[in-house]
């Protein structure tokens, strides 16, 4: 009797070992999926940092190399790390190439630059969005990572030269045409009945200026640019979207209307623009172009 109850005990008794045993076999296995899960999400997102942290060796790389670039007065390395066209401000001349680039370049290196850039280091960039990287809030420069895309800083030279330019430019304005505060804002060819389309700022020395207004004169192609103009319009400027897309909306009481947008990310010279002068709207394209050129004798035979 005693062996048969032993035996009733170490039955239950084994049974629960096995099922211990298996629980463990199951137990060990499911932390060993575990365990490689987890290694596998370690070892991506350490691949993932990696590949993240390659990219900003290069990227860092190539905003010392810019800086230096400045730093060492070296034009033509500067001109072959941008892209083109580089904006400035009406009436200056937009940075079309890495030709015009280095007739720019001593012009905004100046001295305070140099400083700037020298307390700057490349882990002080940052990308913003879609715009790209800058550092100290984007007053200086702005660049896609690999070439530089916009440039905002202005030195005083190239401030001067400014104001030198708005002072010849307004000399050759007809009377009727200036006001007491007055500043060239852009100037347009019309590729199609050559006419220039001439847009001031009124009231205010900048387009943030709430008080900006904006007029667009018109003269058509055999017009003296001297004399008045053909139309004079009163036009809507503003900047829309994160792009700051120009849009230019003229007209005047009699109907005509002139009016396109310039996008400045599209790098062209060649927008399209619907048209109205008289009684029909058609659709033309048009070119930045710049107010005193025509004014040289070459410029203005090839407008006629």
């Amino acid at each position: 009797m005693r062996r048969t109850y032993t035996l009733l005990y170490m039955t239950p008794l084994l049974v629960a070992m096995n099922f211990a045993s298996c629980q463990n076999r199951q137990t060990g296995s499911i932390q060993t999926k575990e365990a490689k899960d987890s290694s596998f999400v370690t070892d991506s997102a350490q691949s993932e940092k990696s590949i993240k942290s390659e990219t900003e060796t290069e990227e860092h790389k190539h905003f010392q190399e810019l800086m230096n670039s400045v730093i060492k007065d070296d034009a033509a390395a500067f001109a072959h790390m941008t892209s083109y066209p580089i904006m400035r401000t009406y009436p200056m001349k937009w940075i079309e190439d890495s030709t015009d680039m280095v007739k720019f370049f001593s012009i905004m290196a100046d001295d305070s630059l140099k400083s700037i850039l020298k307390k700057t280091t490349p882990d002080m960039w940052e990308q913003v969005g879609w715009r790209g990287y800058t550092f100290r809030n984007g007053e200086y420069f702005w660049d896609e990572g690999y070439t530089l895309s916009g440039i905002n800083y202005v030195s005083r030279k190239e401030d001067t030269l400014r104001k030198q330019l708005i002072h010849r430019d307004l000399a050759t304005l007809h009377p009727s045409l200036k006001t007491k505060q007055l500043v060239p804002f852009a100037c347009f060819f019309d590729k199609n009945n050559h006419a220039i389309y001439r847009v001031d700022l009124l009231g205010a020395e900048d387009m943030y200026d709430e008080n900006a207004k904006y007029r667009m004169a018109v003269y058509l192609r055999n017009s003296d640019l001297r004399g008045k103009p053909d139309y004079v319009l009163d036009m809507d400027f503003s900047l829309e979207g994160s792009a700051g897309v120009r849009v230019y909306e003229a007209s005047d009481q009699k109907g005509n209307k002139i009016s396109f947008y310039v996008n400045f990310y599209e790098q062209t010279n060649d927008f399209e623009a619907k048209v109205k002068l008289g009684s029909k709207e058609r659709k033309h394209h048009i070119d930045r172009t710049y107010w005193l050129d025509y004014f040289d004798t070459h410029q203005t035979k090839k407008r006629k």
